[in-house]
């Protein structure tokens, strides 16, 4: 996982199901979901998903800001 004070995950239980979330700090007070997939068996699974769909988000987001 990244080291990323702005991005970070949220796993949630649902009943019997796991949401993992990827969340953006938009200000010192509010957090924004910027990123969310549902209906994981496992905690397991949904941090397995969390963990790769973090690193392509971060990378782009770097490619876009290169570009400006």
């Amino acid at each position: 996982m990244s080291n990323s004070k702005k991005f970070g995950i949220n796993l949630l239980e649902e009943g019997t199901t796991w949401t993992a979330q990827i969340t953006r700090r938009k200000t010192a007070r509010e957090t924004i979901v910027s990123k969310s997939e549902t209906g994981f068996e496992s905690e397991a699974q949904a941090q397995a998903w969390a963990d790769e769909a973090i690193k392509v988000f971060l990378d782009t987001v770097v490619a876009r800001n290169k570009r400006r």
